[in-house]
């Protein structure tokens, strides 16, 4: 007569939470599996996440508002108004409210963050179910957040760059080797968005997903890198959709 099978315990990491925390840096694969089994710890990365979104969002408002007059500015400029209606349109423009900038920016990047693990906690949970692994949707949704803890630090280093420089980073990531100084052309331009996202973070931030994807559905390296790595690339090309609409609409309407 065999005996029942006992209950799993989750693992344990020696120190707790924060043991794991610090494990992101160096011991990913502790950090990811603390995570996949604590699955009610998700609520910290992402309360870490938000915080330094804020603050990023709070200390960038007033170029950002700045940067949005000039940019209004260079968009009346090119229409080939009749001066008059220039200057009458001109009067009506004001810099935008730095207090509104922090709302719509800070609560739309909260917005954004939340739908985006859903999203992808939801699209990698079913393909490992798909894929004849394992899964469970609250692990992966865990293990996706503690995957967004890159983005913790990049915008700290940013927040703390804007705030002793006082300038924007107008040219995020690699985006600065395509960059032609002309915001409206830059931003509408595919190359330059994709450049703009690549940097040691987003990296960093792939390989935690692809390594806490591996731990939730037990599949190797290999087989977690391809379908992380498919998935991320038709996100990113679904989210070039609208640069490319706006490109044209730029050329019709401004012939560039």
């Amino acid at each position: 007569m065999t005996a029942p099978p006992q209950p799993q315990e989750k693992p344990r990491t020696k120190g707790g939470f924060w043991k794991a925390f610090i494990s992101v840096v160096d011991r990913p694969t502790v950090a990811l599996r603390y995570a996949a089994a604590h699955t009610r710890s998700w609520w910290i990365p992402a309360l870490l996440i938000l915080v330094s979104l804020v603050v990023l969002t709070v200390i960038s408002a007033p170029l950002t508002a700045q940067m949005t007059v000039e940019k209004m500015q260079d968009q009346l400029s090119r229409l080939n108004l009749p001066e008059a209606q220039m200057q009458e349109i001109s009067g009506f423009m004001q810099e935008p409210d730095q207090t509104r900038i922090v709302l719509t920016g800070g609560g739309g990047g909260l917005v954004a963050l939340g739908l985006g693990w859903v999203v992808w906690a939801t699209i990698l949970h079913f393909s490992a179910l798909a894929l004849g692994g394992e899964s469970s949707f609250s692990s992966m949704f865990s293990v996706l957040v503690w995957s967004g803890l890159p983005s913790f630090l990049r915008n700290l280093i940013q927040a703390v760059y804007i705030g002793s420089t006082g300038q924007a980073i107008v040219n995020p990531g690699l985006s600065g080797l395509v960059a032609t100084g002309d915001l409206l052309m830059d931003s509408t331009n595919v190359l330059w968005v994709l450049l703009s996202s690549l940097d040691l973070c987003l990296l960093w931030h792939l390989a935690l997903v692809v390594v806490g994807f591996g731990i939730v559905s037990g599949f190797g390296r290999f087989k977690s890198a391809w379908t992380v790595m498919i998935w991320w690339v038709v996100g990113r090309g679904l989210g070039l959709v609208p640069v490319l609409l706006g490109r044209r609409l730029m050329t019709r309407f401004m012939g560039r």
